[in-house]
């Protein structure tokens, strides 16, 4: 059965070429922030994977399409994925010697049985103490 990326992130494709799977990887060109968003990260990675699993599985009739999303929590806040140099000097600095949590939601679809299958992980991360000198962007 062929199985369908919805992703054009190069680390979750080398994740997959590291199975050993057949696989084809497509940008589902979902827009992550012109949307009704969930406010609790395990259900905005979770919706998100969705959006571009449907987004991606609109342009087959066969496979199984797999969705994906994920982003940090910290001190009540989700972590999007940095805009610029200074937002991630910035999100270093914060997080310098902290914990926060990375979530990622997955959402499976497979086109042939119409059958859907949801879940998210929660992973704590400590992060050690970063030097001014360590930042090197």
């Amino acid at each position: 059965m062929k199985i369908i990326l919805a992703t054009s992130s190069p680390y979750r494709i080398k994740a997959f070429q590291k199975l050993g799977l057949d696989f084809i990887a497509e940008r589902s060109d979902v827009d992550e922030y012109g949307i009704e968003r969930p406010e609790e990260p395990e259900e905005l990675v979770k919706y998100l994977a969705k959006l571009k699993a449907e987004a991606v599985a609109k342009n087959y009739s066969q496979g199984i399409v797999i969705g994906f999303d994920s982003v940090g929590y910290f001190n009540g806040k989700i972590l999007e994925k940095p805009k610029d140099k200074e937002e991630v000097i910035n999100r270093l600095k914060t997080l310098s010697n902290n914990s926060y949590f990375f979530y990622t939601g997955i959402y499976m679809l497979n086109l042939e049985e119409n059958k859907i299958l949801v879940g998210s992980i929660k992973t704590e991360v400590l992060m050690r103490n970063i030097f001014k000198n360590e930042i090197n962007i």
